[in-house]
């Protein structure tokens, strides 16, 4: 490394030496004795070795339970300077090409990779160590700390850092480290490891193990805060809808090791059975906590098996501009957050993002959704008891779990338990159109306003996707099923003024009744999900009160919740974006296991935000 002027691994033995001081510094192999679900972090990602050695004695040892490795670092290599380390390390081969394959780009922030069907987790934390470990929710079985040396790299090695390491630490955990200086032991033995020095590996005389036998610190967010959420309470959960949010939700579960079910009823239109979704994210010139979310969802769900599975062919989305004002936004958005070409690009008047593209919506679900227990009904009634809740079905059949997930898109508003949740229906109304009908080459995702999609089979026939109208509705109006003449032109003039070029047959022009789809959406006012626990609303209210005086003031308290109740809805049109991601922060709070999102990322997701956003206002005044 130039900046820190010093190395990665040695030349020769890395591999021994990685192994020595820091797997079986931890003793890895016990780990998995109590347990079935095993959290290892480390301080400095640098070229994945660590991580790479732990993922293959992972797998000898037989996989014996799920395993979260997270992993912070503030100089992110790119792919292809990371696959070029990785020659190095040939046993290593196989292991390495996956992780390439799924490297993000170095935007900063948090970025959860899944492998081995979901069982093994890796959380990266890009950034400054004191700034993103201060974000950090987990409960850790063991920390590496590598990084560069205390003497070259002094903000890896410090107070704060060692506090946020004692405050995700649990009773027990193993730490490891090849340093031995004198102020690393007694700056971890002051927050709470008991640390000895033992015999170093190779030229190295000693180097630091330590074992965490400070307080247990697990529940502890950071500052008393009003998204501070409830403990994990783990066991059965039902998942009240069957869309792309609920499953979201039932798929890590169901990865986390939990008993699941979904409860579906075919009566009742999802906006996630809309037959392609276009993964066209929009992008912010910011590091706010929404630009993070937005950029890393997509990321994520790009990295995934099932998304790649499903990806229409040929791959790619072309983001064409609408004004000059979003042109100027759309060309400096690449040199903003510094992605490599392959992942955005500005390129021939529009801007390309490579990795992204279409999916087939329906396939993905069954992909997502398999193997997972369902039952379908109507739910009419919740209730909440000594051993969680009752659930209530419309023939009568009541169910118990300890915990219920409502992911019912814009029908959570039926609920009363969701009464501080604001939702806003929005009718959207899209076209499958004849590919032999349509002039327009058939290639990657056409962004422009509206949308066009790659060609795909439906029903027999090829068909493009051509959409979509965004119209707020009102809730529970029978007649939002309606095909619209109006709707069809306004989504035919899109194309036809948004794309250079485009052309359209004057029978497909006067075609009034193509074949329609469309749905429901449920937005938000800021066009984010809810995803997390529920509150209690009124308890909520009295212990958020100070904040009506000042936003940045204390509550009266830890925010009180309706124990074992979670919701995730409000995905607007972005449910394919921000689905997955969305659905691994509700089943990490579920589970107690580590948040896949930063602490500040929490409140734009959290359902209390409209609540907390009206009492800054003042509203309830």
């Amino acid at each position: 490394s130039l900046t820190y002027e010093d190395i990665y691994f040695p030349s020769e033995g890395a591999i021994a030496e990685s192994t020595a001081t820091y797997l079986d510094g931890v003793a890895m192999d016990n780990l998995w004795q109590d347990t079935k679900h095993v959290t290892i972090a480390e301080t400095g990602f640098g070229t994945g070795l660590n991580f790479l050695l732990t993922w293959k004695r992972w797998k000898k040892l037989g996989s014996p339970g799920n395993l979260t490795y997270i992993s912070l670092e503030g100089h992110p290599f790119d792919q292809e300077a990371l696959a070029l380390a990785h020659q190095s390390f040939p046993e290593l081969n196989a292991l390495a090409s996956e992780l390439a394959a799924k490297w993000p780009p170095g935007t900063p922030g948090y970025h959860l990779r899944l492998f081995e069907g979901g069982k093994l987790a890796l959380l990266l934390l890009f950034g400054d160590a004191k700034k993103v470990l201060s974000q950090l929710q987990a409960s850790v079985d063991a920390w590496y700390l590598d990084g560069f040396s205390p003497a070259q790299n002094p903000d890896m090695w410090n107070e704060t850092v060692f506090k946020h390491i004692a405050r995700t630490a649990k009773p027990e955990c193993r730490l490891a480290t090849f340093t031995a200086a004198g102020f690393v032991k007694r700056g971890l033995e002051a927050v709470g490891f008991e640390m000895e020095k033992t015999a170093g590996y190779g030229k190295k005389r000693t180097r630091l193990i330590g074992t965490y036998k400070g307080m247990d610190a697990r529940h502890h967010w950071q500052g008393n805060d009003w998204s501070a959420p409830p403990p994990a309470n783990p066991g059965s959960t039902f998942i009240i809808g069957a869309g792309i949010a609920g499953i979201s939700v039932a798929s890590a579960l169901k990865r986390l090791g939990q008993q699941v079910t979904l409860i579906e009823t075919p009566t009742i239109d999802k906006a996630s059975e809309v037959p392609v979704a276009i993964l066209s994210p929009h992008l912010l010139k910011e590091v706010t906590p929404r630009a993070r979310f937005i950029s890393n969802s997509l990321c994520h769900v790009l990295s995934r098996d099932d998304y790649q599975r499903t990806m229409l062919e040929p791959r790619g989305i072309e983001l064409h501009s609408t004004s000059l004002v979003e042109t100027k936004r759309l060309q400096s958005l690449a040199n903003y957050l510094g992605w490599s070409a392959d992942w955005l690009e500005w390129r021939d008047n529009h801007l390309a993002l490579d990795r992204s593209g279409s999916v087939k919506s329906h396939d993905l679900l069954n992909i997502m959704g398999k193997d997972i227990q369902s039952i379908q009904g109507h739910v009419t009634h919740l209730k909440q008891s000594n051993d969680g809740w009752q659930i209530t079905l419309n023939d009568g059949k009541i169910l118990q779990a300890a915990n219920v997930v409502i992911a019912a898109g814009v029908n959570s508003l039926n609920f009363k338990e969701l009464a501080g949740v604001s939702l806003r229906p929005n009718r959207g109304q899209v076209c499958l159109i004849d590919n032999d009908k349509l002039k327009q080459p058939n290639k990657k995702t056409l962004s422009f306003g509206g949308y066009l999609s790659p060609a795909f089979d439906q029903d027999g026939k090829t068909v493009r996707l051509l959409g979509s109208t965004f119209a707020e509705w009102l809730f529970n109006d029978p007649n939002w099923k309606a095909v619209s003449n109006v709707d069809y032109q306004y989504i035919l003039h899109q194309y036809l003024s948004g794309i250079e070029g485009a052309t359209a047959p004057d029978s497909l022009a006067k075609d009034t009744r193509p074949e329609t789809w469309i749905g429901m959406r449920a937005r938000t006012y800021d066009s984010l999900p809810y995803a997390g626990p529920v509150p209690d609303w009124e308890a909520f209210l009295k212990v958020c009160e100070p904040l009506s005086k000042d936003s940045f003031r204390k509550i009266n308290g830890k925010p009180p919740y309706q124990k074992g109740l979670y919701v995730i809805t409000g995905m607007g049109s972005k449910g394919f974006q921000h689905g997955p991601l969305a659905g691994e922060v509700v089943a990490s709070m579920i589970t107690g296991s580590t948040l896949p999102i930063e602490a500040d990322i929490m409140k734009c997701l959290h359902p209390a935000k409209s609540t907390v956003r009206s009492l800054i206002r003042r509203e309830f005044e």
